[in-house]
């Protein structure tokens, strides 16, 4: 077979290129779409094996100016990436074989040869399996505790007052007045005695 390997990784096209022609196959290879695009062009390769991530335009467009050229080569898509929208494109692009990295080089010929054949493989069947979302922890429930309940204070039988154990603010009493206070101040001195009750006074002692 006389191929294209169309990838931009360079350790992985020229290990390719090198099996492939220990093979017995021919092989060429770019890097780039702009560059798979004129060589699809120029050259009548049996297949090109096209990678789907490209750093200038991606795999689909590829496909599609290649079209757009009349280049009837079959294509062979790859890709490491889990792209749910492959399989649509596959089927709007008439691309009917597609191969999931990392491959071995045995199952890049099977592969090839089943598309060749008329027996290409579903991009369904083919594609690297989507990693399972992770599980979000469930939230932790925060222990609060009840608030404690507060017993109502108890009255006593018949009372209308403030209940037992309430506390209560006393009132402050009242401010005596300016006469009160007066007549507090003169029943505190000492009376003075008459000069009637001095002279009694002095009498009682006389004998």
């Amino acid at each position: 077979m006389h191929v294209l390997f169309v990838d931009d990784d360079e350790v992985l096209a020229q290990g390719v290129e090198t099996a492939l022609r220990d093979k017995g196959h021919v092989c060429e290879v770019a890097e780039l779409g702009k560059q798979a695009l004129t060589l699809s062009k120029d050259t009548a390769y049996d297949i090109v094996v096209l990678d789907v991530d490209l750093p200038d335009i991606d795999g689909y467009q590829v496909v599609r100016l290649m079209k757009v050229e009349g280049v009837k080569t079959p294509v062979l898509l790859q890709s490491g990436l889990a792209d749910p929208d492959l399989p649509a494109e596959m089927e709007a692009l008439g691309v009917k074989g597609f191969l999931a990295k990392p491959f071995s080089i045995t199952e890049l010929i099977e592969r090839m040869e089943a598309l060749l054949t008329g027996r290409g493989v579903a991009a369904a069947d083919t594609m690297p399996p989507t990693p399972p979302a992770r599980p979000q922890p469930a939230p932790r429930p925060e222990n609060r505790a009840a608030p404690a309940a507060v017993r109502p204070p108890r009255r006593a039988p018949g009372s209308s007052g403030p209940a037992a154990g309430s506390k209560t603010e006393a009132e402050p009493a009242p401010r005596p007045s300016a006469v009160a206070e007066a007549r507090a101040a003169l029943r505190a001195q000492p009376e003075e005695p008459t000069p009637l009750q001095t002279v009694a006074k002095c009498g009682a002692g006389v004998v």
